[in-house]
């Protein structure tokens, strides 16, 4: 996967990493571990109120589960993070459709959409450089699978984290049935000139791909320079974005 660099990396997280897997859990048993995994981070943690969480059985599975790749990071027999991505080859999106405006896509919608969600690590791998892990991780799997432009929505603490990794706002805020007030955020795959500028740990992935500024083109019209129109101008999610470590993130 590359060398990764974090500020504030100890020898001692370096040492935690090196321990790690990290794959697709697609066994019966693995799914039910990431299952359960997600009940312990959202409800028994965080306290999240969960539309499919299964009270008697401790665990979350959700409909999109059935057509999504959901990666896993496992120390020893421990799960530890998780993330979740689903293909507009694969599934219909939803709600998410409507929530994040998706058809703006225009020709590249639905087939070339992903959406990332459920991106979570547990508590003592929080301030390590586990999530860029697993980000990396699913970025070459979507790229690997045509994907042009991600989707996700996080809540205001975490919109710097997100802009890190390249992602950038593109509507206004928006209720989220689950999580409240969140921020739509976009990945426009092909814009390495804008991955290399944020420090994104995701360019040095996208550089080894065919440039496409015809696509890049497209979002920035339909998307980043119509929402600046708008009155909203997403350089000041870069500015925040540049002072934080992606080392602090935390969980969606």
């Amino acid at each position: 996967m590359g060398r990764i660099l974090v500020s504030g990396c100890s020898r001692i997280m370096k040492t935690k990493l090196r321990d790690i897997a990290i794959y697709q859990a697609e066994s019966p048993e693995q799914r039910e571990r990431l299952f359960r995994f997600r009940y312990q981070v959202y409800v028994e943690e965080m306290g999240r109120s969960q539309r499919y969480a299964d009270q008697e059985r401790k665990r979350i599975e959700e409909p999109f589960d059935a057509t999504a790749a959901n990666f896993i990071a496992v120390a020893g027999d421990e799960i530890v993070g998780c993330v979740r991505w689903n293909s507009g080859l694969d599934t219909d999106f939803a709600e998410y459709v409507d929530l994040y405006d998706m058809r703006r896509a225009g020709p590249y919608f639905p087939h070339h959409c992903g959406t990332t969600t459920k991106l979570m690590v547990a508590p003592t791998y929080r301030r390590t450089a586990l999530v860029v892990l697993l980000c990396r991780t699913l970025y070459a799997y979507g790229r690997s699978r045509g994907v042009l432009a991600d989707f996700m929505d996080c809540n205001s603490h975490l919109e710097g984290q997100f802009a890190r990794f390249g992602y950038r706002p593109y509507r206004s805020r928006v209720i989220h049935p689950e999580y409240g007030n969140v921020l739509p955020m976009l990945l426009v795959c092909t814009d390495l000139d804008h991955l290399a500028a944020v420090g994104s740990p995701l360019a040095i992935i996208e550089s080894h791909h065919p440039r496409r500024p015809d696509v890049t083109a497209y979002f920035h019209n339909h998307f980043f320079n119509a929402h600046r129109i708008n009155g909203y101008d997403p350089s000041n999610t870069f500015a925040h974005a540049r002072r934080r470590s992606l080392s602090a993130f935390i969980t969606r």
